[in-house]
């Protein structure tokens, strides 16, 4: 009997203690039911899982999951599932950080390996990597949906991470694209709110250890967005040691932490930093470079709808005082001032930007007030009621209304 297709346990909870190693399969048979209960044929036993948490069907010679109505759902791809089509390398993401990769053929014969080992050799060749690129997009595989389309598809962004694809759409991943692959990572806590059992160490251990992450050469980390800043110090500690321990991607050129209130590192964690250049010995960053540090902050204003008037103009800069909260709205003393017509969406704009226990938070007033009629503004293209806020960060107040976070 083939191998294939099955289910792969990919990771387990985030705690631990699912009693199962990632790496087992299960064969996909038609009425498949993935639950905690005693008669499921993918029996997870955890207390996040319903009895009967979803269900794996074949219908006229193609895959199917279908959500049976669990508390905690299931994510398909990063995406909420409810009747979803399975396609090779899909993901089926479950609560605590359970998730199942989808497999029609053996996963192995989806690399290229001398065609890899010859990109590693010549990482800035840009015919190799189109070779490779065109290669897997002849095969089908998740990267082929990025590169049909030179548009920003969250979807397939999703897909192409597989385990990483919730996070990704979650915003504690960012992803800088060359080829269809990740080239730089930001791992950060989106908003105050930590998920169960999440800590920065965990998910750049999982960025490390992912297939579609495989060509990384830029990787930072934000820990402080994950805590009050009272642990700062033991989460800083834990990244550095998944990143000694842990062999990752071969390419890995700079890591990045902060930004942080500290200004350089204790004399053991230089010393492990040490070793997480030994592990990675295509590291350039010295610890003296290592730790990003913040200073000043300002709010760039890009662009504007042309019936709305923005005080400062698209192409200037409004500086953000430490410790302070500024407004963006209607009001004469907001760091932005914003004057649109009564009927637009703008009119009724109110975020507030402010620093709290050294990290700049974004918040939109109006939405938890539910006087928003167009929903929440983005930060990097993705809604937010409440996010953390790095150097870069795209805001978009709303439709065409776009702001530029930076930090010196």
């Amino acid at each position: 009997m083939s191998d294939f297709p099955c289910l792969e346990l990919v990771t387990g909870p985030f705690e631990g203690g699912l009693g199962l190693a990632p790496g087992v399969r299960w064969p996909m048979t038609d009425g498949l039911v993935i639950g905690r209960g005693p008669d499921c044929a993918v029996q997870l036993n955890h207390r996040s899982l319903g009895r009967r948490h979803l269900r794996v069907e074949h219908r006229h010679g193609r895959w199917w999951a279908l959500d049976l109505g669990a508390s905690n759902g299931a994510l398909h791809n990063g995406a909420v599932l409810r009747d979803a089509e399975l396609l090779h390398g899909d993901t089926l993401e479950l609560p605590s950080g359970l998730c199942l990769a989808v497999w029609f053929h053996d996963p192995g014969l989806d690399h290229l390996a001398d065609l890899e080992a010859e990109l590693l050799a010549h990482p800035d060749d840009e015919v190799r990597w189109q070779v490779c690129a065109d290669w897997l997009l002849e095969r089908g595989l998740p990267l082929g949906a990025r590169l049909r389309s030179t548009a920003r598809d969250l979807d397939a962004d999703a897909r192409f991470l597989g385990a990483l694809g919730g996070l990704f759409r979650g915003g504690w991943l960012d992803v800088e694209w060359h080829f269809g692959f990740p080239r730089r990572v930001v791992v950060r806590a989106p908003g105050p709110a930590r998920l169960s059992g999440q800590t920065p160490g965990a998910l750049v251990k999982r960025v490390l250890e992912a297939p579609a992450c495989r060509f990384l050469r830029h990787l930072e980390v934000d820990p402080l967005s994950f805590g009050s800043g009272l642990r700062v110090d033991g989460e800083l500690d834990e990244v550095l040691d998944v990143l000694a321990t842990t062999n990752g991607p071969r390419w890995l050129e700079t890591v990045k932490l902060g930004p942080l209130p500290m200004s350089a590192l204790s004399a053991l964690q230089r010393q492990r930093f040490e070793d997480v250049r030994r592990r990675h010995p295509r590291v350039t960053t010295t610890a003296e470079r290592l730790l990003q540090l913040a200073t000043t902050a300002s709010l760039e204003v890009l662009a504007a709808p042309a019936e709305v008037q923005v005080q400062p103009k698209p192409g200037g800069s409004a500086g953000l005082v430490a410790g302070e909260s500024h407004l963006i709205g209607q009001l004469e003393d907001c760091v932005v001032l914003v004057t649109a017509p009564e009927h637009h969406p703008a009119s009724r704009l109110a975020v507030r930007v402010e620093q709290e226990n050294g990290r700049w938070l974004v918040e939109d007033l109006a939405a938890r007030a539910g006087a928003s009629a167009k929903g929440p503004l983005r930060v990097n293209g993705r809604e937010a009621l409440l996010a953390h806020l790095r150097d870069g960060d795209l805001l978009e107040l709303v439709s065409g209304l776009l702001l530029r976070f930076r930090v010196r």
